[in-house]
């Protein structure tokens, strides 16, 4: 009987969807039969004793979200991506390895640490990269640098993995393949606490609909016009839940203290840090409604989609043309605005809450599975491998 494929998933951040996707994806790729070892920091957050895959927790986690200002965040940042591609060189080279996926793409300094990588394709063995964002608009540096850098993090891949139909050459790559696969479903367990005790706990007026924004509060997804939305509308509390976002961009004390201001304070509750996945559950059991304000640029999909399905929690969305808007209107979800503006939010809030419509939840949910995301990255490793005339191993037939 011939050996399972082995496959190294580096994935250097432990919180957020990148790290609960990868987990759930080397899992399904365990379950078909793969030899999986996830490259991860030291704070994974799922025991190795409770997992189907390997791990190695050498990676160095980035620095966490307003901890540091933005210079030194971005040299923390910026030691933290080379660390990790030296301990990503040794460990395929020392575990030998012939297929490596990467969590997400990667182009910061990718000019710097991507030409080990490069031999190593040039040698046989297969890049994969689940590219969540195809959107690099995120300049650090000079514009040509940041041009470069983009075309370096894909110049060492094989295949590259989209959730939805998209020409990466638009976005800075090389003509590389390009494959589209579903996101997969987030399990998520029960919650600890009923809806009303959780209400209850947040001091929420009874008969108030509940307005959740969870995530990282990064800029682009318009806090603060979500707090303007919701001052002139009664029997709202919204509640925002989520991590700092990075340097140079608002900080929660910046958002309260626009609330304040705008004499809404008592209509927001503030959540601020790593939600664990009992918290996001708990959340979700609560809310009404899912708020998710988007800017144009943002054509990615959200994990943020994967988590409300299951507790059937309709979201309201503006964002560009991508994954999260073609969802939400194919399968009913909520409703998709044309921009993150105060108006558009308060109309899409009345059309949720008076006229819901037919969501197709169960149809998602079966449609949309790790295990379909397994097999396609299998089926183009099993590709690659017979390219190169390498031997066959003991991979499940898909």
């Amino acid at each position: 009987m011939n050996e399972a494929i082995r496959l190294l998933h580096f994935c250097p951040i432990s919180l957020g969807g990148v790290a609960m996707n990868a987990h759930h994806q080397a899992t399904a790729l365990c379950e078909a039969g793969i030899d999986v070892t996830v490259l991860c920091p030291p704070d994974w957050r799922h025991a190795e004793t409770d997992t189907s895959y390997r791990q190695q927790r050498t990676l160095v986690s980035p620095p966490p979200h307003g901890s540091s200002s933005r210079m030194k965040s971005r040299w923390l940042t910026a030691k933290a991506i080379w660390k990790n591609a030296s301990l990503c060189d040794a460990a395929i080279r020392r575990g030998g390895f012939e297929n490596v996926l990467f969590a997400s793409y990667m182009e910061y300094l990718a000019p710097l640490w991507t030409p080990p990588l490069r031999r190593y394709r040039e040698s046989g063995v297969w890049f994969g990269a689940m590219v969540l964002d195809p959107a690099r608009d995120y300049v650090v540096g000079p514009a040509w640098w940041h041009q470069r850098s983009v075309s370096a993090g894909y110049s060492f891949l094989c295949d590259a993995f989209v959730h939805h139909d998209i020409d990466l050459r638009d976005h800075g790559a090389p003509g590389i393949p390009t494959t589209v696969v579903p996101h997969g479903d987030y399990p998520m367990p029960n919650p600890t606490k009923t809806s009303m005790e959780l209400r209850q706990e947040l001091q929420v007026p009874p008969g108030d609909t509940v307005v959740l924004c969870y995530g990282h509060l990064r800029d682009n997804k318009n806090l603060q016009t979500s707090i303007d939305a919701i001052a002139s509308v009664q029997n709202i509390t919204l509640v925002v839940a989520g991590s700092e976002a990075a340097p140079g961009q608002q900080q929660s004390a910046q958002y309260q203290h626009y609330a304040s201001e705008r004499h809404v304070g008592d209509k927001v509750r503030w959540l601020i840090g790593y939600q664990s996945e009992i918290e996001t559950a708990n959340l979700f059991t609560m809310a009404d409604v899912a708020l998710m304000p988007y800017d144009k640029s943002f054509v990615s999909a959200s994990g943020i989609l994967y988590i409300a399905v299951p507790f059937q929690v309709p979201m309201i969305v503006s964002c560009g043309d991508g994954p999260l808007a073609q969802t939400i209107q194919e399968y009913s979800l909520g409703v998709r605005m044309s921009e993150p503006s105060v108006e558009a939010i308060q109309d899409g809030l009345q059309r949720v809450l008076s006229s819901p419509g037919k969501p197709r939840w169960e149809a998602f949910q079966k449609e949309q599975s790790y295990e379909r995301n397994a097999a396609i990255v299998i089926e183009r490793m099993k590709k690659h491998r017979t390219s190169q005339q390498l031997p066959e191993s003991g991979i499940k037939e898909v």
